[in-house]
């Protein structure tokens, strides 16, 4: 029943990187502008669990529409 929005700022606070160095400020703070800015307002209030294949390609032709 999550929500995308609900999962992905809970992962931004909790994640802390793949390698023993962790995840830089930096880095953290670019994840949280594109969350913020582009996946969160493309995927709304879709649950989590509702989110498949299809919707993943549409969000990345949206973000090559937008020249990125």
């Amino acid at each position: 029943r999550e929500t995308f929005e609900a999962y992905a700022r809970s992962w931004l606070v909790a994640y802390r990187g793949r390698t023993a160095r962790g995840l830089s400020e930096t880095t953290r703070r670019d994840y949280r502008r594109s969350i913020e800015g582009y996946a969160i307002p493309f995927f709304a209030r879709q649950r989590l669990s509702d989110i498949e294949p299809p919707d993943v390609r549409a969000f990345v032709r949206s973000l090559e529409e937008r020249g990125m």
